[in-house]
C-alpha cells in the first residue's frame, strides 16, 4: 500500500516537470516580436517614433497630420504679437511655435510642432512677412495776421509715441510767406515720412473803415496797417430829399489821417434845402406872430409867406374868420389836406388855401376886405419883428431862385 502511495507521486511530478518545459519553450519564441504598449503621454512626446498600441499581440499604425494647412501669411505692423495658425487639425491637437511671438516688422520663419495621441508627431514650417505701417499726418500752409509775435505751424496727425519732429523755418514774426521745413524721424516699423514742406504766410493787418449813409448803407475800405486813405478812395456822398448837399463828418475825416484800427465815418446832413409856403386864409386872419419865429412876408390879400425845410416839424395854425365860420382845414393845389411841414406828400413848394364851413353863401369880397383890416393891425403889434424879417426873407428867397 505503501508503494503504490509513493509511486502515484512520482508520475505527478514527471507530468509536472514536462508541462513546466513545454511553457518555458514556447515563451522563449514570443519575446522577438513584443513591444510594450505605449502610454497617451508617451505617444504625445515623441517626435516621429510613435510605435502605435498593440492589440492582440501585434502594433497598430499611426495616424499622420495629411490635412493640415500651414501657409505663408502677410500683416501690417500694429504693435501686437502674431503668427500663423495651422488648419485643418484633428480636435485635441497640441500645438507649439518657435518663434512663439512676431511683433516689429520682418520676415518670420515659423516652425509649429503638432502632437496629438495616436498621430504621428509632425513639425510644418511657413514664412510670416510683417510690413511696416503708414503713418496718417498732415502738415498745412497756414496764414497769420501781424500782430508783432512769432508764429509757427505743426503736423497735424497720429504719430507714433517715439516718433520725433524736428522744424526748421519756424517762429515766423515779419510780414511774407516764409517756408517751413518738417523732420520726421519713425522707427523700422512705419514707412518713411520724409521731409514736410507747407508755407506759414504773415499777412498784414487791415483795418476796416466802414462809410455809413444816412439812409443805413455801408460802403467798405480796407486799409493797410501804417497807411491812409486819398480822397480818391473816400465814397461819394449819397443825395437826400430837403438837402442841398451831405457830408461826411468831419470829426471822423480828420481820423482818417491815422488809422490805428476800425472805424465808422458817418454821412450828416449839409446845408438843408428851404421850400416856400403861401397860405391863403381865404377871408381869415393868420396868426403871424405865432409862425414859430418863421421869417413871414405880407402878401396881398391877406396871404403869408414863409419857408420851410427838411429839419421842421410844423404844425400848421387855424386862422380865425373875420365872420367867424368855422375853420375845416388847409389844402395844398391838389386838395390834399395839410396840417403839419414836412407832410406825407415830400418836400414842395407849395400854396396853401383855408377852407371854411359856410364860405361858399359868403360875399367873399366883403370877409377879405374886413379881414385885411383886421390883419393890418395884428401886424402893427409885430411890426418891429416883420421889419428886420421880411428883408432878410427877400434875401433868401433871391438866393433861392437862382
Amino acid at each position: 500500500m505503501p508503494g503504490m502511495i509513493f509511486l502515484c507521486v512520482a508520475v505527478l511530478l514527471v507530468l509536472l516537470a514536462v508541462l513546466m518545459c513545454a511553457v518555458a519553450c514556447n515563451g522563449n519564441d514570443d519575446a522577438e516580436e513584443y513591444q510594450p504598449q505605449q502610454s497617451a503621454g508617451d505617444a504625445n512626446e515623441s517626435d516621429d517614433e510613435g510605435t502605435g498600441d498593440v492589440e492582440n499581440g501585434e502594433k497598430s499604425e499611426l495616424k499622420q497630420f495629411d490635412s493640415v494647412i500651414f501657409e505663408d501669411a502677410t500683416v501690417v505692423y500694429d504693435g501686437k504679437a502674431h503668427t500663423i495658425e495651422p488648419q485643418g487639425l484633428p480636435f485635441g491637437t497640441s500645438v507649439k511655435y518657435s518663434p512663439s511671438k512676431c511683433v516689429d516688422v520682418g520676415e518670420y520663419r515659423i516652425a509649429a510642432t503638432l502632437k496629438l495621441a495616436g498621430y504621428e508627431s509632425r513639425t510644418v514650417f511657413a514664412t510670416l512677412h510683417i510690413l511696416p505701417a503708414v503713418v496718417n499726418v498732415s502738415f498745412r500752409s497756414r496764414t497769420f495776421v501781424w500782430d508783432g509775435k512769432p508764429h509757427s505751424i505743426y503736423i497735424n496727425g497720429d504719430l507714433p509715441d517715439d516718433a520725433a519732429v524736428e522744424y526748421e523755418g519756424n517762429e515766423c514774426v515779419d510780414v511774407g510767406d516764409h517756408t517751413v521745413v518738417a523732420h520726421v524721424y519713425l522707427n523700422k516699423n512705419y514707412l518713411p515720412v520724409g521731409d514736410l514742406t507747407a508755407t506759414l504766410t504773415i499777412a498784414e493787418l487791415v483795418y476796416v473803415v466802414s462809410f455809413e449813409h444816412w439812409d443805413g448803407s455801408v460802403e467798405e475800405r480796407f486799409v493797410p496797417m501804417g497807411r491812409t486813405l486819398s480822397e480818391e478812395d473816400i465814397p461819394a456822398n449819397m443825395g437826400r430829399e430837403g438837402y442841398l448837399e451831405m457830408i461826411w463828418d468831419p470829426d471822423d475825416l480828420e481820423k482818417l489821417k491815422h488809422i490805428d484800427s476800425d472805424m465808422t465815418v458817418h454821412e450828416i446832413s449839409g446845408e438843408a434845402k428851404s421850400y416856400r409856403v403861401i397860405l391863403d386864409p381865404s377871408g381869415g386872419i393868420v396868426p403871424v406872430d405865432e409862425i414859430y419865429d418863421r421869417y413871414f412876408l405880407k402878401l396881398e390879400h391877406n396871404k403869408i409867406l414863409f419857408y420851410y425845410t427838411a429839419e421842421d416839424d410844423i404844425a400848421l395854425l387855424a386862422p380865425e374868420h373875420c365872420l367867424g365860420l368855422p375853420f375845416v382845414g388847409w389844402y395844398d393845389e391838389e386838395g390834399r389836406r395839410i396840417t403839419h411841414l414836412p407832410d406825407e406828400a415830400g418836400l414842395r413848394n407849395m400854396v396853401l388855401t383855408a377852407h371854411w364851413k359856410g364860405e361858399a353863401e359868403l360875399d367873399t369880397a366883403s370877409a377879405a376886405a374886413r379881414a385885411e383890416d383886421i390883419l393890418e393891425a395884428d401886424l402893427k403889434r409885430a411890426a418891429l419883428g416883420a421889419c428886420f424879417a421880411a428883408p432878410r426873407l427877400k434875401r433868401k428867397a433871391a438866393s433861392l431862385s437862382k
